[in-house]
């Protein structure tokens, strides 16, 4: 087989290199991460139609080797003519095996089912409408297990539908407080996930803006600092170019100020 050995600093840049040299069908074969970069070992998209050829050939021939002639030996005695007969039936056998084999397609591996990603689904809190409208199955359900538990009596049954309900009322009371339970944690766990999400944001933009524009970032902690708000702040601080000083800074956010105050006024 001929095999392609690509190495790149990334996997990116690898399979970039692989495509350009054997197209876009190639096969990799193998990707591993390796001392400066990455390895990847690839196959020309043409080597499939080869193996499968040469799959197909082994198969011929192991039929070819299988196939022995059905006639008896004959005494040496025998007749040219006959011992011709014999041969052509044998190689036009032969020759029709080995035309099944070659037809017959080559077997495939089969495929590792598909892993199936499922969408979350949050349990649904069954109110007690919810709890009186399924109460007659609980009722129902409740007297029967009722009456198999209990001996059968020598006299009339009679069935009280009170005790039934009480339980069903039960029942649907746990069930509903078992699920906001479980709502209430998820929710929580959910806000603590989008809070830290938010701070990581932030920092990331803090971090941004310090790189770009470490005047603006400046001003923009004075500000908070003398008790601007956040909003106001990040409003005064826009009118501060990304390349200008502190200089240039402090009057541009005085300017800013200044324009904003006699708006209001």
């Amino acid at each position: 087989m001929n095999v392609k050995r690509y190495f790149a600093p990334t996997a990116r840049e690898a399979l970039r290199a692989l495509k350009e040299a054997l197209g876009p069908d190639a096969i990799v074969l193998s990707n591993r991460a390796v001392e400066g970069g990455v390895e990847i070992l690839a196959l020309p998209g043409e080597a499939v139609g080869a193996l499968q050829a040469a799959n197909r050939a082994a198969v011929v021939a192991r039929a070819g080797g299988e196939v022995r002639p059905a006639a008896v030996e004959m005494p040496a005695a025998a007749a040219r003519s006959a011992d011709d007969a014999d041969f052509r039936v044998s190689l036009s056998a032969l020759a029709a095996s080995a035309a099944r084999n070659a037809s017959r397609p080559v077997a495939q591996p089969a495929a590792e089912p598909a892993t199936v990603v499922r969408a979350f689904n949050p349990p649904r809190i069954e109110t007690a409408d919810y709890a009186l409208r399924s109460r007659d199955g609980v009722l129902r359900a409740a007297a029967a297990a009722q009456t198999a538990a209990r001996p059968a009596p020598s006299g009339p049954a009679v069935f009280s539908g009170r005790a039934a309900r009480s339980d069903a009322d039960e029942f649907g009371s746990a069930r509903v407080r078992e699920l906001q339970e479980t709502n209430t944690r998820l929710m929580a766990e959910l806000t603590g996930i989008r809070g830290m999400i938010e701070r990581q944001l932030a920092g990331f933009a803090w971090g941004e803006t310090r790189r770009q524009a470490p005047a603006r970032a400046a001003m923009l902690g004075e500000l908070l600092e003398a008790g601007f708000s956040a909003a106001i702040a990040r409003k005064l601080v826009e009118a501060v170019h990304e390349d200008a000083d502190r200089i240039e800074a402090r009057e541009a956010v005085g300017a800013a100020l200044d324009r904003l105050m006699r708006a209001c006024a």
